[in-house]
């Protein structure tokens, strides 16, 4: 154990010597370019002053009276002519007369110094990317020895320690007060080093944070130790022991830099878990875990370093995802507060203040406000932490309590600061989240019960956001995430509660909810008219309406919903268009997608599947208003890029409309994937096929949506395919006794005929890619094949192609004769539209169908009819070439005459 913990002392001794050294080796680089730049102006000015020199010790001292004598004198060179005038104009000695003539030589010759000066002017990118660069000779040669000597000190200490305990010099008591003693000494020698930082020639504050971190490690061992190996101290006495080593190392970040703070922080962090008491005492540990987060998060204000955040927010947060695992159902007020204070010390501290006195009201688009910060992650894991302990609760009161305080504190600081107007939302769902968890009334007879648990919750709720949303989109008229917030708030909640209760609580729940739902549209309706601002008052008449579309669909049919959400999106749309106030195309993007994902999944929902809607099946309703509402959202839209988005649904509406319906009324029900039947897979390759149909030639018709159209169709038209290899290899009806109906309207038509068709439209109007026109052409080739000899054999089989039943002689010929008809018909089509590859086919054709003639037809006649057979054939075979030779034009009267 002994030799355990001196490996760890080891560990965090090089840990901090290798964070201290690699730490500011960019600011070590931009010094030492800095001092090579200044040794290169230092020898400029030594070459300059040498040079100065040279020309004073060659120039003769002059006096006043001669100077009118030297000035008449002819110069020998362009130097000593100016040096002698500038001596002439002179009022004093020839002297500063000689350097102010330098000086000005100097001044003329300044370009010459400038490559230096410019160095990190003219070429600051190149500077940049030296500076960023590891030097690793450099790092050796300022840190290597220094640390290299401490690893060397430190396995000699702990040598000798291992020496004097196994040789027994040395008691228990002496080695944990030796090493206590050793520890404060050095914490003892940082700040006296510190404090004569320019006596010892200390330029750096990493030399004194090295120390003062080996002695806080030191004495944080030093306590394990004699806790954990020596039982010395009592649990807590340990626990607070480490806590105050670990505060006070955190608090020596202000003075030895944020070094310290780190070991602190990871040696605060690590406390619970080396001194734990098993009682599993969430109240505690989270207790500590906030004490030290919040002195961390002081410490990273002063020191300014994100990394340091990040350090605490993990130590935090993964300290709190463990309390809330052991948490039990008691603890949920525990949780709550926790989640409140890591909000206020990791999101609101650092934008607030600490005494939350900042203030912001700017209004701030939803790009800003939905933009990943990190901010944002500190309260979406509080709240999860929070719903995940609300969700073991079994109280009601404690479901209340905690969901009115987050949500009062989240509606709060959204109200004081407006980056946060994101927050009502995250508390409205947290609040449509609890109403799960609400205890449900075991007696619904009583008329009382709607006002008593989950359903009072929601009515409160409805009410607190709607009268929240309306005070504050007065007072902040331009946030406008308070108007949707408005119509979201109450509808949601009112709509959640109602549909989440069971059917026999609809009978007190349906007039009391549609009471409400009415006031609430009346109110709606009142305010609206009273409103100064346009956007004020299309949202309240948006809410009004919302308010009746869902009374509507209680009292109706929950599968309104869908068609009550469009009914939104169309007055939307007409309302802009008349007040001319524009709203965000996101919003009805939203409220489309939602729409058109609930009409894609309903069918397929268990309590729908049955449902009818004034005794007739809801799809032949909802689906038909589906796209009656989008083609009014679409009229009345003004922005381009949305009436894309309406065309876009409208046509996926109407695919899933022919997709449900053909498959409720051709096979009496919705199929199942897990057990698909011969009919329902048909029916859903089929759907499958044109659905991805409609999207590719959407695709082609918008060009900004290629990637989304081109894989939904794609990926549809691969689904459709799988199904028909199924169909075709595993339970094909040429291999089993499948009954595919008799005549000439049978199941062989959607299995076969029609997906030939939409993949030879495809190909014709090029809504496939190259690549795929071959494979598609071939496919539609093998469907029409199968479809064709099915239809024929199905005429004489009664119902079933099965190829174990007997094929007559009668159903050979007919094979034949269909197959000559369709091979005739296709080079006389090829060429009078002069197609050669339909005429090759068409040939292609003819030589199978002759060859056939031969090897099957004929094989079993004899005599005449063997005769009369091949007769028929070879007439057959020259009228075709005769009608053939006819309907051609001769390209001249040679080809004529030959």
């Amino acid at each position: 154990m002994e030799m355990t913990f001196g490996a760890v002392l080891l560990a965090l001794f090089l840990f901090v010597g290798a964070v201290i050294s690699f730490q500011n080796r960019g600011e070590i680089n931009r010094l030492t370019k800095l001092n090579k730049t200044l040794n290169n102006r230092i020898e400029l000015l030594n070459i300059q002053l040498n040079k100065l020199q040279s020309r004073l010790d060659s120039l003769p001292l002059q006096t006043d009276e001669s100077a009118p004598a030297s000035a008449t004198e002819k110069p020998k060179s362009t130097d000593n002519q100016t040096l002698t005038a500038e001596a002439a104009n002179s009022s004093t000695s020839g002297i500063p007369s000689a350097v102010s003539a330098l000086a000005r030589e100097h001044d003329s010759k300044a370009e010459s110094a400038l490559p230096i000066n410019a160095l990190e002017n003219e070429k600051p990118k190149q500077v940049a990317s030296k500076s960023k660069s590891f030097a690793i000779e450099l790092w050796l040669k300022n840190n290597m020895l220094l640390w290299t000597g401490a690893l060397v000190l430190a396995l000699g200490g702990i040598f000798l320690a291992k020496f004097a305990i196994e040789a027994g010099l040395i008691s228990p008591e002496i080695r944990i007060f030796a090493g206590a003693a050793f520890g404060l000494s050095l914490l003892v020698g940082a700040e006296y080093l510190n404090r004569n930082a320019k006596r010892f020639a200390i330029h750096s504050k990493h030399i004194v944070a090295a120390i003062a971190s080996g002695g806080s490690i030191t004495c944080f061992a030093m306590v394990m130790v004699a806790w954990d190996v020596y039982q010395f101290i009592a649990m807590p006495i340990a626990f607070g022991l480490m806590a105050s080593i670990s505060l006070i190392a955190i608090s020596l970040a202000l003075r030895y830099g944020p070094i310290m703070a780190a070991v602190g922080i990871v040696g605060a962090y690590l406390v619970p878990m080396l001194v734990s008491s098993g009682s599993g005492n969430v109240s505690i540990l989270l207790s500590y875990v906030c004490f030290i987060s919040a002195a961390a998060i002081w410490v990273n204000e002063k020191v300014q370093k994100p990394w340091l955040w990040w350090l605490s927010f993990t130590g935090h947060f993964l300290w709190f995802l463990a309390a809330t695992l052991i948490s039990e159902g008691n603890d949920a007020i525990t949780i709550l507060c926790s989640a409140l204070i890591s909000i206020y010390l990791f999101v609101l501290s650092g934008v607030m203040g600490w005494r939350l006195q900042h203030k912001m009201q700017t209004p701030l688009p939803v790009t800003a406000l939905l933009m990943p910060r990190k901010e944002q992650l500190p309260l979406l894991l509080s709240v999860l932490f929070v719903a995940f302990s609300i969700a073991q609760q079994t109280s009601d009161t404690a479901l209340v309590i905690t969901s009115l305080v987050l949500s009062g504190v989240l509606l709060w600081v959204s109200f004081r600061y407006s980056a946060f107007d994101s927050w009502p939302f995250v508390a409205l769902i947290f609040c449509l989240f609890s109403l799960s968890f609400f205890t449900t009334p075991e007696d619904f007879t009583d008329n009382l019960f709607p006002f008593s648990g989950g359903y009072l919750f929601a009515q409160l709720m409805a009410l607190s956001f709607t009268i929240y949303t309306a005070f504050s989109a007065k007072l902040f008229p331009e946030r406008s995430a308070y108007l949707l917030l408005l119509i979201v708030a109450p509808i949601g909640l009112l709509a959640v509660s109602y549909f989440m209760a069971p059917v026999t609580a609809t009978n007190v729940l349906t007039p009391l909810w549609l009471f409400e739902l009415l006031i609430l549209s009346a109110v709606s309706c009142f305010v609206a008219n009273k409103s100064q601002f346009r956007l004020h008052k299309i949202t309240w008449l948006l809410l009004s309406n919302a308010s009746v579309t869902l009374a509507l669909s209680i009292a109706l049919s929950e599968s309104l919903l869908t068609l009550a959400l469009l009914v939104q999106v169309a007055l939307m749309c007409y309302l802009t268009q008349k007040y001319l106030v524009p709203l965000p195309d996101w919003i009805y993007k939203v409220a489309i997608l939602v729409a058109t994902a609930r009409l894609t999944f309903s069918p397929w929902i268990g309590s729908y599947a049955e449902e009818t809607l004034l005794g007739i099946h809801w799809t032949l309703l909802i689906y038909p208003g589906a796209v009656f509402t989008l083609f009014l959202a679409h009229k009345f839209s003004t922005s381009a890029p949305l009436k894309a988005w309406l065309t876009g649904a409208i046509l996926h509406v109407i695919a899933l409309f022919v997709t449900t319906e053909t498959s409720w009324w051709f096979t009496g029900g919705y199929p199942v994937f897990s057990a698909l039947t011969f009919h329902e897979s048909v029916i859903l390759s089929l759907n499958w096929m044109i659905l991805g149909g409609v999207y590719l030639w959407r695709q082609k018709l918008n060009k900004n949506n290629n990637l989304l159209y081109q894989v939904a169709g794609t990926s549809l038209l691969t689904f459709a395919l799988l199904l028909h290899v199924k169909l075709t290899l595993l339970n094909s009806p040429y291999f089993s006794q499948l009954f595919v109906g008799e005549g000439l309207v049978n199941w062989l038509i959607p299995l076969w005929a029609v997906p030939a068709l939409i993949l030879l439209l495809l190909c014709h109007k090029q809504l496939l890619s190259d690549t795929l026109q071959q494979p598609a052409k071939i496919i539609a080739g093998v469907f029409s094949f199968l479809f064709i000899n099915g239809m024929i054999r199905n005429q004489f089989q009664q119902g079933s192609i099965s190829l174990a039943a007997i094929t007559p002689q009668s159903e050979l010929y007919a094979y034949s004769i269909v197959w000559l008809l369709l091979a005739t018909t296709c080079i006389f089509v090829a060429h009078s539209k002069n197609k050669e590859k339909i005429k090759k086919l068409g040939f292609g054709l003819l030589a199978m169908v002759v060859l056939k003639a031969f090897l099957v037809d004929m094989a079993n006649l004899e005599g005449l009819y063997r005769a009369l057979s091949f007769i028929g054939l070879g007439l057959s075979l020259v009228g075709i070439g005769w009608l053939f030779q006819k309907i051609q034009k001769p390209s001249n009267d040679n080809a004529a005459t030959i």
